[in-house]
């Protein structure tokens, strides 16, 4: 299972720095700290030396190390946020859509605002239920059974040769298709930026059309 590895996604991303969503006067969350499972992602494996340990932010397959990845998320958020957006790849990505989903689901009827402005996904890998995961239970979320529960203007990228390609299919079906935006790049699972100019520079205009979409509907 592809893992959003904290050494990994600093040194993927870090090629996107000079284009950031930040330097559009936005306060975008890219950080998700606290990564306290081993993981190892055999998608990116060939980018990085294998025999290093790296972090994730949990186990894909444990109900109870999601849901505590959830809880410590909205902790962060509480006390570094708020956030205009959120920028995270790979099970980074898994992540950051599960939040807003348990976000609109908890407040359904509250009218409250969603957690984010705007969200940009890099290489997702399957998004769960994380409803479902409160009750302890790993389920996948299906658009044709979940609807568009992500109400709010997304960015999608992901690779043409990327294995979890579907994944990113799933997730953009799970957002308003009305604003959501995206780029499919000739790699694999990872974020634009290793000797690829065309693929960052269009990567660049998806995330600005994403976030040009954010601050025509908020």
């Amino acid at each position: 299972m592809a893992g959003a590895l904290i050494p990994i996604v600093r040194s993927l991303i870090a090629s996107l720095q000079l284009h950031s969503a930040m330097s559009l006067g936005t306060n975008i969350l890219t950080n998700l700290s606290r990564a306290p499972f081993h993981g190892q992602s055999h998608q990116i494996s060939n980018l990085f030396n294998p025999n290093d340990r790296y972090f994730s932010y949990f186990d894909p397959s444990s109900a109870s190390s999601a849901r505590d990845a959830l809880h410590q998320l909205d902790e962060y958020i509480e006390a570094e946020g708020p956030f205009d957006g959120v920028l995270a790849f790979s099970l980074g990505a898994c992540l950051a859509a599960m939040h807003i989903i348990r976000k609109v689901r908890l407040d359904a009827g509250k009218s409250k605002a969603p957690p984010f402005k705007c969200a940009i996904f890099l290489s997702t890998v399957l998004v769960h239920d994380p409803v479902a995961i409160e009750s302890g239970e790993i389920k996948a979320l299906d658009p044709k059974e979940a609807g568009q529960p992500i109400q709010l203007p997304t960015v999608h990228i992901w690779g043409a040769k990327d294995p979890r390609k579907g994944d990113g299919e799933l997730l953009r079906g799970l957002c308003d298709p009305q604003t959501a935006t995206g780029f499919i790049h000739g790699g694999m699972h990872e974020v634009p930026g290793l000797g690829t100019k065309v693929a960052v520079t269009e990567t660049v205009k998806a995330m600005r059309r994403g976030i040009s979409k954010a601050s025509i509907t908020h």
